[in-house]
């Protein structure tokens, strides 16, 4: 098997992930190759150069020497491979650990390194000081806070949860509430999710122009609950009037992207509840049962609700 996958890496040298694959086969027979390690750390795609590094860091114990791998990883160019190093080193330890530690903090930084120094420190400070105390890394920016675990990390969230709807996460009962809400944080946070035009604080984007509608205090979240899950599961696009503010396509305001292609319904009723009990907002929430019928009942949609079509099967309680 070793054998093959050697000849199977080679064969492929010009597909990264190809290479990848062969080295995960060896790993998975405990013979993770030093040749397939190195092979994929000179990968054009840092996410495969960050998979031969997730390999050696589960393999230490089976290489005769990680901590070449790791050093090579702690300079290079993308900030991922340099995290996976850090990760690494704190399962390492000793002096090799302490000097990719302090390489990676030599390097350029951002938010979750730095959020990953203040952690690794605390694992490996023993090994630090005695390696700083030869004269090496002496220059190393910020050591101070470096070595008091406070460099400036990545911002730590502020919690938006409405106080009537903190009172629903408590108790036995209170337990379903707090998983489908912390799961909708997690969803509406992540990379190019709801976040991106929405903002942490609910208000979307209305500078320089008025782009990306809020999501607070409107019966277009608080309200009826299948125009919410038909609007999010499909998308919308068309003029829209919200407090007093005009969102125009004709003037660059993009639709709304239909999420429920890329989320499941559990995903979906939680990201929606999240957003029905944050910034002062305390409506009901959404259930998956809810959000599969409608699911099942629009399963033949292809393209964006209109303002105009969703407001005529759940007209408004309210004027807005």
């Amino acid at each position: 098997m070793i054998a093959a996958a050697h000849e199977f890496g080679s064969k492929n040298a010009d597909d990264e992930r190809l290479v990848l694959e062969a080295l995960w086969a060896t790993w998975g027979h405990q013979q993770p190759s030093p040749t397939l390690i190195s092979q994929a750390l000179k990968a054009e795609d840092h996410r495969v150069r960050s998979g031969a590094l997730r390999v050696v860091r589960h393999s230490l114990g089976l290489l005769e020497n990680p901590a070449q791998f790791l050093m090579t990883a702690a300079v290079d160019e993308n900030p991922r491979p340099r995290l996976e190093a850090l990760a690494a080193a704190t399962w390492l330890g000793g002096k090799d650990g302490a000097e990719i530690l302090l390489t990676v903090a030599n390097q350029p930084t951002d938010p979750w390194i730095r959020v990953a120094l203040n952690s690794s420190i605390l694992k490996l400070k023993s090994d630090v000081d005695a390696l700083l105390a030869t004269g090496k890394f002496k220059d190393t920016q910020d050591l101070d806070k470096l070595l008091a675990s406070k460099l400036l990390g990545a911002a730590i969230r502020k919690e938006v949860i409405t106080k009537a709807a903190k009172a629903k996460t408590k108790g036995r009962e209170g337990k379903v509430f707090k998983a489908q809400y912390e799961l909708g944080e997690k969803v509406f946070h992540r990379e190019a999710s709801c976040v991106t035009c929405h903002q942490e604080t609910g208000m979307g984007m209305q500078q320089p122009i008025a782009i990306y509608p809020p999501i607070v205090d409107t019966e277009w979240i608080n309200g009826d609950k299948e125009r919410l899950i038909k609007l999010a599961m499909h998308g919308i696009h068309g003029k829209l009037e919200l407090k007093g503010i005009t969102y125009d396509p004709a003037k660059g305001v993009p639709p709304m992207s239909a999420v429920g292609a890329i989320l499941s319904d559990a995903e979906l009723a939680a990201v929606l509840t999240y957003a029905r009990h944050s910034w002062g907002n305390n409506s009901g929430a959404i259930t998956v049962e809810e959000v599969g019928e409608v699911r099942t009942a629009t399963k033949g949609r292809a393209i964006f609700y209109t303002p105009e079509e969703l407001l005529k099967e759940h007209p408004m309680k309210e004027k807005e």
